[in-house]
């Protein structure tokens, strides 16, 4: 099935129908690799803060930041918010070497798990921010 200029979708046997094509809708990107819904509570919080910073209805769990339709400024933003809501330092350049929600539930649990550890083996936490070198 290919789509036809007039919105109408021409099948390979030249029919065409309406009803047959979903068209996008603006500010409703097309999941970048099939649509897999935020898992946990980290993620499911990291999609809200990327939902409204890059302004659309859903975020999948593997869908890409700069393929949503962010870019470096917007990367800065949600830097800022995901420190401010879950209280955690992301370095900039996780956006370019992990774009999705579930790489940064990844880099924020593993953050986590070691402010824990360390704070558990005695050893001081610099607050209650954490940042990882990656």
């Amino acid at each position: 099935m290919t789509s036809h200029e007039d919105g109408f979708a021409v099948s390979t046997a030249g029919k065409s129908g309406q009803a047959q094509v979903e068209p996008a809708v603006e500010g409703n990107p097309v999941s970048t690799g099939g649509y897999e819904a935020p898992q946990g509570e980290t993620e499911m919080k990291l999609a809200a803060i990327w939902c409204e910073v890059l302004r659309i209805d859903r975020v999948g769990r593997d869908d890409d930041f700069f393929a949503l339709g962010g870019n470096s400024l917007a990367g800065t933003q949600l830097v800022s918010r995901i420190r401010t809501a879950l209280g955690v330092e992301i370095p900039l350049r996780l956006m370019f070497e992990g774009p999705t929600v579930a790489g940064f539930a990844e880099y924020i649990g593993t953050i986590q798990w070691m402010a824990s550890d360390s704070s558990s083996s005695g050893e001081g936490v610099d607050g209650d921010r954490t940042e990882m070198e990656i």
